[in-house]
């Protein structure tokens, strides 16, 4: 798969999805996801994964990823004041968040403990769309 972000393949724009991997540039991060490292499941037609966070024991980012057809959307929760006013309308005390000595936020801690919170959060805006990969083909 690659990202296509202007129009022109670049070598730094191809992401490799096999069975078991991930491995590529993703979200302007350096990423190696594999099976042994990542929560997958499937939630109404959206693929969930989740990766550890390395700094921190216990904490997970979670993207979301829908196909359609030779490309694959890509969904993150990634915290600014329209999103995290989504979350805590949807999760109220659910919701708890880590901030640094200058008061900004670090880092957010979501428990969503129903399918339904996890929809309503999906369906009301609670996600950000990071990027579209296309299908290439390769040599």
């Amino acid at each position: 798969m690659g990202a296509d972000v202007d129009g022109e393949m670049e070598e730094q724009d191809l992401i490799t999805i096999t069975e078991n991997s991930i491995l590529g540039n993703l979200f302007d991060e350096k990423v190696e996801l594999t099976l042994e490292t990542m929560h997958v499941r499937w939630f109404r037609g959206h693929l969930v994964f989740s990766t550890p966070v390395e700094e921190k024991p216990n904490a997970y980012r979670v993207f979301l990823a829908q196909r359609h057809q030779n490309q694959i959307d890509l969904f993150s929760f990634t915290a600014d004041d329209e999103k995290m006013a989504i979350w805590q309308e949807i999760l109220g005390a659910e919701i708890q968040e880590t901030t640094g000595v200058d008061g900004s936020v670090k880092a957010v801690h979501m428990s969503p403990a129903k399918n339904a919170e996890f929809r309503a959060l999906m369906q009301r805006g609670g996600l950000t769309q990071e990027g579209t990969l296309i299908r290439v083909e390769t040599p």
